[in-house]
């Protein structure tokens, strides 16, 4: 009985079997990789989203502060005064001061 064995088609085989394997690993690998980018783009996404929750949670509650501000200057322009009580009234800062025409003669 002879019995004969193909020495190179076992190589061959082997080497196959390890291409296919290195194939696998690099498709996990790319796998991973498109899933790791994935999730970076939905926590993004959520933490915009939460951003602009908090911005129209707080909308209301500056919108009314925006609008009682502006009741408070107009009430304040109707009586004649400026927007700040720091300031002078409009008659007496939109005279010149002496010292200033004094300076052109």
């Amino acid at each position: 009985m002879v019995v004969t064995l193909p020495i190179k088609g076992l190589f061959r085989a082997r080497a196959d079997v390890d291409a296919e394997a290195a194939k696998e690993r690099l498709a996990q690998a790319r796998y991973d990789q498109v899933s790791i980018a994935i999730q970076k783009q939905i926590d993004s996404a959520r933490a915009i989203l939460n951003g602009a929750r908090e911005i129209a949670a707080n909308t209301p509650s500056e919108l009314a502060a925006a609008s009682a501000t502006q009741r408070q200057d107009t009430a304040r322009y109707q009586a004649g005064w400026p927007r700040s009580s720091t300031w002078p009234r409009p008659t007496e800062y939109s005279r010149r001061p002496k010292w200033i025409m004094r300076s052109r003669e």
